[in-house]
């Protein structure tokens, strides 16, 4: 800036003094030359006016910025500064396995390897081998330094994978931010992405169940930690629990409307022996085991072993429905409103008390089981009841045979047999 207005200013001088000493023009002044004096006198306001900018620099430069630009200037400058410089600091968990839990690595961790079952896993921060999710879904919006694996759950992926992506009986999920280095394999769901997100190996996709199924996989978890260890058939906080104990309710009101008699030969049989019932039904299960053993053994009866198992699990549903029938009769007689003894109702009033009983920790599993051998006891006592009535009405119904003397061959042959003679 200081040699622009140093070669300027001698520039206009220079142009000052020539204007000043030269001499004043004849007259007439030719047209020629007052064009070429008013251009003098347009580039001679242009050098002033660059001069004046030159010099408010200058003088800008001279005085620096005022206190709140400095301010300013210096603070960005520290934060900057404070940004460049300042590392990440990870945090090394080492291995993360998680069984019955969920499992979350933070934005500033890092792992060898992460292993989650019965449970969901988000991975924020950097994993560097593989990250593997069974019976639950995985989030991840760090990176992968290998594969990453999800078994029985969705995948949504926001973030790096070096390896190969596979999701089993579940759909992935690719975010904006998705990058996969290797092959993307999805098995029994299906692939949603962003238009922004990256697949750069091969895609391979078989689809062979629903969209709805695959979020079913994802009350599977809770269905081990809230039924199966807790020992209940029906728990509140699994929605999947509630959906086939109702889908059962229906199909016992079915089997009440198609087969009254049935059931009410059933329901007789709990009520009037109800200690026979429950030990019928230890028995016919205990010996359901060594018959579907000599069954395979014969080889043959392998063919009719799958109908066995159909007829017992009919039976165990059936006798189910007893039950309900015979608890709902009794509650309906015991606050003696006679309309509610209808098969409908008792079955409604019934399976709901049972079914709220089913949700109590540990006791649900016991009157459950309790509940199933006093039913397929109960239908298999009515069957042997059905199956003996037949049969002595059967014998009633025959033809008794005639009496009358003895015919005459049968008392020639006493006769000789009596005498020791030849029979003839």
């Amino acid at each position: 800036m200081k040699h622009l207005t140093l070669i300027t200013l001698p520039t206009l001088f220079f142009m000052c003094t020539g204007l000043v000493a030269q001499d004043a023009p004849d007259a007439p002044v030719q047209e020629q030359e007052v064009l070429e004096q008013t251009q003098v006198e347009e580039q001679v306001e242009q050098a002033v006016e660059a001069v004046e900018a030159d010099v408010a620099e200058i003088t800008e430069a001279v005085a620096g910025p005022s206190p709140d630009e400095a301010e300013i200037t210096d603070t960005e400058t520290a934060t900057v500064t404070m940004v460049e410089e300042e590392p990440i600091e990870w945090i090394n968990r080492q291995e993360l396995v998680s069984i019955g839990s969920d499992s979350h690595l933070g934005p500033n961790e890092k792992t060898r390897e992460m292993v989650t079952v019965m449970g969901k896993s988000h991975a924020e921060g950097r994993v560097e081998r593989e990250m593997v999710t069974v019976l639950g879904s995985s989030k991840l919006t760090g990176s992968v330094g290998r594969e990453m694996v999800t078994v029985l759950g969705n995948a949504d992926v926001n973030g790096k994978v070096d390896g190969d992506l596979a999701v089993v009986l579940g759909s992935a999920t690719l975010g904006p931010d998705a990058d996969i280095n290797g092959q993307l394999v999805v098995i029994g769901g299906r692939i949603q992405r962003h238009p922004d997100s990256i697949s750069r190996g091969q895609e391979v996709v078989i689809p062979f169940l629903p969209p709805g199924m695959t979020k079913a996989f994802e009350d599977i978890p809770k269905f081990v930690s809230d039924c199966v260890l807790l020992a209940r058939p029906i728990s509140p906080n699994v929605k999947i629990t509630l959906y086939i104990a109702a889908i059962f309710m229906v199909f016992y009101l079915l089997l009440a409307i198609l087969f009254p008699r049935q059931m009410e030969r059933s329901r007789k049989a709990i009520e009037e022996r109800p200690f026979n019932a429950f030990l019928a039904g230890i028995l016919v299960l205990a010996a359901y085991i060594p018959f579907s053993i000599i069954m395979i053994i014969t080889v043959v009866g392998i063919l009719l072993l799958p109908v066995a198992d159909i007829a017992l699990i009919a039976i165990a549903i059936f006798g189910k429905a007893v039950a309900f029938l015979f608890i709902g009769r009794q509650i309906a007689r015991s606050i003696r409103a006679s309309f509610l003894e209808h098969p409908i109702f008792s079955i409604l009033i019934g399976g709901c008390i049972i079914y709220a009983l089913y949700m109590i920790p540990f006791f649900g599993l016991f009157l459950w089981m309790i509940m199933s051998l006093l039913g397929l006891g109960a239908v298999c006592l009515a069957i042997g009841e059905s199956i003996s009535q037949r049969k002595a009405a059967r014998q009633a119904a025959m033809p008794a045979p005639p009496s009358g003397p003895t015919p005459p061959a049968l008392e020639g042959s006493v006769s000789h047999e009596a005498t020791g003679g030849p029979v003839p």
